[in-house]
């Protein structure tokens, strides 16, 4: 199945839970808990790289595993290279994703707050 220009990437290529033997390849310091196909894109969007995606190809080696496969424009650059980083974008846009979901709750407890404030206010302001 190869295509040339185009390089191979899955997402058990990035899967820290994953051992060498059944497909990753990036070292576990790199490696992400649980990456999809949407983890591969955004990477892969982030460092300009243009891409194809394929959703129902399945990696032989799991296939029973999710499935997806993103075809990478590698623009003459190793494949090592392109891994190491797209799991450092992917990662990152992990980070980002999880900071903005903390946020969001810190923004509804907040808001919470200020509603129940805002409720015994009115509730003493009734009473006078």
């Amino acid at each position: 199945m190869r295509r040339k220009g185009l390089m191979i990437l899955w997402p058990q290529y990035f899967d820290r839970n994953r051992p060498i033997r059944l497909g990753r390849r990036v070292p576990l310091k790199d490696a992400t808990n649980d990456p999809t196909i949407q983890d591969l894109i955004d990477g892969a969007k982030d460092l300009g790289y243009s891409y194809q995606v394929d959703l129902n190809a399945k990696y032989p080696k799991t296939w029973w595993d999710d499935p997806g496969l993103l075809l990478l424009d590698d623009n003459g650059q190793k494949k090592s290279f392109v891994l190491d980083r797209i799991s450092h974008a992917i990662q990152k846009a992990k980070k980002k994703r999880q900071d903005e979901a903390k946020l969001d709750e810190v923004r509804k407890k907040y808001k919470k707050k200020n509603q129940m404030k805002d409720a015994l206010k009115q509730k003493l302001q009734t009473k006078k």
